[in-house]
C-alpha cells in the first residue's frame, strides 16, 4: 500500500471545522474594523482662522438639528453680540482668547469654549458641560444687535 492511500486521522475534532471558519471570519471583520478610519479627528481653531472666518460676520449655531443661536462679530472687535433663539435672550460683551480656548462675558455670565473644526463642520465645545453645538453657517450681511 503506498502512503498516499493511507487515511489519515483528522487533526480537528468532529464539528470543529466549521467553528475554525467562523472564527477565522470574526477576525476577518474585526481586522477591517480595526484598520476603518474612526471619527474625523479635532482640528483645534486658533485665533487668527477664528477672526478671518467670523469679522462682521454672524455665526449660527445648532444642537440636536436646531437652530439654538446666532452671534454677531462686529469687524475689528473683541467683541461679539449673541441671541438665543431657543429663549429670545440678547447678550453683548467682549471676548479673548486664552490657551486655545474664546472666552465670552455676556452680563455676569463667563464662559469658554474651544472652536474645532472636525472633518467638514466647525464644532463649538463647551469647557464647563462638554456639551457641543455646531456651527451651522457663517454669513456676512446678518447683523445683530440688542438694543433692536
Amino acid at each position: 500500500m503506498s502512503r498516499s492511500s493511507i487515511a489519515r486521522p483528522s487533526r480537528i475534532a468532529p464539528g470543529a471545522d466549521s467553528f475554525v471558519h467562523r472564527l477565522f471570519a470574526i477576525l476577518i471583520v474585526f481586522s477591517a474594523l480595526s484598520a476603518t478610519p474612526g471619527a474625523a479627528k479635532d482640528n483645534p481653531i486658533g485665533e487668527a482662522e477664528w477672526r478671518k472666518l467670523t469679522n462682521g460676520k454672524t455665526v449660527h449655531y445648532k444642537k440636536n438639528g436646531r437652530v439654538v443661536g446666532r452671534e454677531y462679530y462686529p469687524p475689528g472687535e473683541y467683541f461679539s453680540i449673541f441671541e438665543d433663539t431657543t429663549s429670545g435672550a440678547c447678550y453683548e460683551g467682549p471676548w479673548a482668547f486664552t490657551e486655545g480656548r474664546f472666552c465670552f462675558l455676556y452680563a455676569d455670565n463667563f464662559q469658554c469654549f474651544a472652536h474645532l473644526r472636525r472633518g467638514d463642520m466647525i464644532v463649538s465645545k463647551s469647557d464647563v458641560s462638554g456639551r457641543e453645538q455646531i456651527i451651522d453657517q457663517i454669513v456676512g450681511g446678518d447683523r445683530l444687535s440688542c438694543s433692536r
